[in-house]
């Protein structure tokens, strides 16, 4: 299966609330078998060669999360059971930039080119910019539409929104009794 049918760039954490080493760019194995990723490089405003990483393969389906500082997004909510490797060399561009995957021999595998005015949320504001179909075409990976900004604070590095969305089980307010001897009664339905 070829790189460019099977990989997509699916989450991008260009400029995180509070901490600028918060960065990450996650990739995926949208394909049915695994791909290896021993003679990849990411090229742009930030470079990391694959061959660096100690992960040689990318199974299908699986993510692997690239960072700026590995270790913060691995003690980030959600980090720990994520593939992540670091560090990068650079800075992702806080105005938007063209984020390439390419071979050891400098040939393009995909390219993304993001723009930091497309969703405020995630322009300084804790969110993250999520490819919102990772099958969509590639018309639509440097496009604002074919991006969204993430439910969560931090992003989800290393799972998709609805992963974590199912693991934050809801808690309703369920009875409330007011004056000095009130309470609340709270009804976790999971």
């Amino acid at each position: 299966q070829p790189l460019r049918d099977a990989l997509r760039i699916t989450e991008i954490m260009y400029r995180p609330a509070g901490n600028p080493d918060a960065e990450f760019i996650e990739i995926q194995n949208i394909g049915w078998s695994r791909v290896a990723l021993g003679d990849l490089r990411l090229a742009g405003g930030v470079r990391y060669d694959f061959a660096a990483a100690g992960i040689d393969q990318l199974e299908a389906g699986q993510r692997l999360v690239i960072a700026r500082n590995p270790e913060l997004i691995r003690a980030a909510p959600g980090g720990g059971q994520a593939n992540i490797v670091g560090p990068w060399d650079g800075k992702l561009s806080n105005n938007g930039e063209a984020i390439r995957l390419e071979t050891a021999w400098g040939e393009t595998v995909l390219s993304v080119d993001y723009n930091g005015n497309w969703h405020g949320q995630a322009d300084g504001r804790g969110r993250s910019l999520v490819l919102r179909d990772p099958a969509s075409a590639e018309a639509a990976w440097s496009t604002k539409g074919g991006w969204m900004p993430s439910l969560f604070p931090g992003g989800s590095p290393g799972r998709s929104d609805d992963e974590l969305a199912a693991l934050d089980s809801p808690l309703w307010i369920n009875e409330v009794m007011s004056g000095s001897d009130g309470w609340i009664e709270l009804f976790n339905p999971a």
